[in-house]
């Protein structure tokens, strides 16, 4: 299997956040990811990604460089 490992490791991370935040009192659907820098681009890229559109409510991007290409 080919591919980005840190973006999928992300993933996993925020499906856990979505089946457990209620244990912290937080709302599993009110969830917001924020990134800023290159955590901006991964948050802009999880935005993007139809399948990941259940798992979070809204996207705080911050000086993201977009400019620079993501591999």
């Amino acid at each position: 299997f080919k591919g980005n490992y840190g973006i999928l490791d992300q993933r996993l991370a925020i499906a856990w956040i979505k089946s457990n935040i209620d244990a912290f009192g937080g709302d599993p659907n009110q969830i917001a990811l924020f990134g800023q820098s290159a955590g901006a681009q991964s948050t802009a890229l999880h935005y993007l990604t139809s399948d990941m559109q259940s798992f979070f409510q809204a996207a705080i991007i911050q000086s993201s460089p977009m400019a620079v290409p993501f591999r």
